[in-house]
């Protein structure tokens, strides 16, 4: 199970700002601005399981149609991080945003946290945050063995799901998929992460082989 009151200083303390295995790109600032090619960030958007707010900082000099980045996290370390850089910050479940009001955001993203939570009550959490013609975007894991299984990481309390699964709950919460796509990733940065911090100690080293990164544009058909 991840404690990220004890292991976000482990992350930063090795270089790592984003906590993501996936890179689009060698270096995060270049992930970030893949990302941002693929997916055009604008107006408000709220980043759900924000680590430390690296992705959103970046998101925001890069783009200018930005407007603000809210940061949800559920650690208390983080927030407080947040709030140091005078970052937005909503220390909260991510399943259960009430400080944000319905329609209230432009864009929300899941980046290798959507695994922490249930998928059809954060499809439902993203679509009332969302408002009509909003994006969501889910990068994350997908399962390559097997269409419908969902896959259990041990030590790391963290689910994937099929991408069976993710469609059906968008579809249940009224988010119509425009575009599921497969980059190519790069592991090396989280690869030497593990071999250089306590991660092993306190995961364990199995890693599961079998997925990849996926990348996941759903656009919100909501009426608010």
């Amino acid at each position: 199970m991840n404690n990220y009151e004890i292991e976000t200083q482990e992350y930063l303390n090795h270089g790592l700002t984003l906590f993501q295995y996936g890179l689009f790109a060698d270096t995060e600032e270049e992930h970030v601005a893949r990302f941002c090619e693929l997916t055009q960030p604008s107006g408000v958007v709220v980043d759900m399981g924000a680590g430390v707010g690296a992705m959103g900082r970046m998101i925001k000099w890069m783009c200018p149609e930005v407007k603000a980045v809210v940061n949800v996290t559920n650690s208390p370390v983080q927030a407080q991080i947040l709030r140091n850089a005078n970052d937005e910050v909503l220390l909260c479940d991510f399943h259960n945003v009430q400080a944000i009001s319905n329609g209230a955001a432009d864009f929300v993203m899941f980046n290798e946290s959507f695994g922490y939570g249930d998928p059809e009550a954060l499809m439902l959490e993203s679509a009332r945050l969302l408002r009509t013609g909003g994006k969501l975007v889910i990068k994350d894991f997908s399962v390559n063995t097997s269409l419908l299984d969902v896959v259990d990481l041990p030590g790391w309390g963290y689910c994937i799901y099929p991408q069976h699964t993710i469609l059906h709950t968008a579809a249940k919460a009224g988010l119509r998929c425009l575009l599921v796509t497969h980059p190519p990733i790069v592991t090396k940065k989280w690869a030497d992460f593990m071999k250089a911090s306590q991660m092993v100690k306190w995961h364990g080293n199995k890693n599961y082989d079998g997925t990849t990164a996926v990348f996941m544009f759903v656009r919100a058909q909501v009426a608010h």
